[in-house]
């Protein structure tokens, strides 16, 4: 029987750039012997190249909201996942529109594609920041997931005030329903680097992995939270304390054992 378990780490930055097992070359570097290099130099005769990049984000749906910020039409943070049911059904977040902190975003915006990546049509996702019918003034690092059938879920840090909040969609993720409040924090602590993950084999189970910073300077003794809903969203369990040894991490990811 699978299980699922948790994986804390120290700090994360990853990009996606393919895979092959048909070069030796590293990152930058050539293919395989009679293979071409793919990208990023990976590739190969047998190995996977990727197509030409299509876009995904377009012109800001914030273009109105006040305040002014400088950078208009930018996107941060993306994350990207594929349903479990349907290979061709592709659902990314990102973060949009950076302000005078170029850390914190306007909102955050969703690209959906049902023909493997070919074509995409993004949406906010709704009732997060004040740009997008919410109380918030800032949000970051969003993360998306897929339930065992098919529902997408979308996890955002808020701030200002600190807050974890989730978001489903039942259409794949053209539209989307209000958020739930998962954890809050007043200052000057705040919630930090959320993940959400959907359980392979139960349709209503989805958890929620996130750090707990008790001030805004980076404290050490950051620690792990955990929260997840059995009944598809509606409810989901008070935060659980994950791992709280000293300098414990920055990021929690739940992940399939198996």
């Amino acid at each position: 029987m699978r299980g699922l378990f948790v994986v804390v780490s120290v700090c994360a930055l990853s990009a996606i750039v393919g895979c092959s097992d048909g070069g030796d070359g590293g990152p930058g570097g050539a293919g395989g012997e009679g293979g071409a290099a793919g990208v990023g130099g990976f590739g190969g005769e047998d190995g996977f190249v990727a197509d030409a990049p299509v876009a995904v984000s377009g012109t800001t749906p914030f273009a109105e909201c006040e305040p002014e910020i400088e950078w208009l039409d930018t996107e941060t943070e993306p994350w990207v996942a594929v349903n479990p049911v349907d290979a061709n059904h592709i659902v990314g977040v990102w973060m949009q529109d950076l302000g005078d902190d170029p850390l914190r975003g306007r909102g955050n915006l969703a690209g959906v594609s049902f023909d493997g990546g070919a074509t995409w049509e993004s949406v906010a996702i709704p009732r997060l920041t004040t740009c997008t019918g919410g109380e918030f003034a800032d949000t970051l690092d969003p993360w998306v997931a897929f339930a065992a059938n098919g529902d997408v879920y979308a996890v955002s840090m808020m701030l200002l005030p600190s807050a974890i909040l989730v978001n489903k969609s039942v259409d794949g993720g053209l539209t989307w329903g209000d958020p739930t409040t998962i954890a809050a924090a007043d200052a000057p602590s705040f919630l930090d680097k959320p993940s959400i993950t959907g359980d392979p084999e139960d349709e209503c189970s989805v958890y929620v992995a996130w750090t707990f910073f008790p001030d805004d300077q980076g404290d050490p003794n950051r620690t792990m939270h955990f929260s997840r809903t059995t009944d598809c969203g509606v409810t989901w369990s008070a935060p659980v304390l994950l791992h709280d040894e000293y300098g414990g991490g920055l990021q929690s990811v739940v992940a399939e054992d198996g």
